[in-house]
């Protein structure tokens, strides 16, 4: 079994929450569980700890509509920051059951490498747990990455360096 060294949930519902971290910890998936309570407080953190995380293996677990931020508006400003995730080591999971198949289609642009039932029962989620905290990325997310990273270039040295670091941008600490 694969184990991370940080996991991210960020979702509105406490039941829930608590109860995934419940489950990480005693599936030892991860040996840091921090819950947000919503995707806005999630980035919140993600910015100011980066040392935290940087350079780690990190799965974030989101709630695709929670209030003040949703999801794709995670992703949106994950997209746009400038504290760098390599894409290699972070894993973006969106939990929420009935998305259509177009949502999913948006999700996975952004990198995401799984979507994950709300309502999963214990078997259930365990083996989906444990298959997320070891899942490769797909090809449609590391196409997704390519292209971000393509956009993100403003000169041929900067384009070198990000091919070779595969990163994520993130927002400083100085977010409001």
């Amino acid at each position: 079994m694969s184990h991370v060294d940080f996991c991210l949930i960020a979702d509105h519902n406490s039941d829930r929450r608590n109860g995934l971290k419940e489950k990480i910890a005693s599936y030892k998936l991860s040996s840091t569980v921090v819950q947000a309570i919503n995707c806005g407080h999630g980035l919140l953190y993600l910015t100011q700890c980066s040392d935290k995380v940087i350079g780690k293996q990190v799965v974030v677990i989101l709630n695709s509509k929670t209030p003040i931020m949703g999801g794709i508006e995670f992703l949106r400003e994950l997209k746009k920051c400038e504290v760098q995730y390599n894409a290699d080591t972070l894993k973006i999971v969106v939990l929420e059951d009935g998305l259509s198949d177009e949502d999913k289609k948006e999700y996975e642009t952004y990198g995401v490498v799984d979507f994950m039932d709300c309502n999963l029962e214990d078997d259930d989620l365990e083996l989906q747990l444990k298959n997320i905290f070891k899942k490769p990325r797909t090809k449609r997310a590391e196409d997704s990455i390519t292209k971000m990273r393509k956009i993100a270039n403003t000169s041929e040295e900067s384009s070198r360096d990000l091919e070779s670091k595969q990163v994520y941008m993130i927002p400083n600490s100085n977010v409001g």
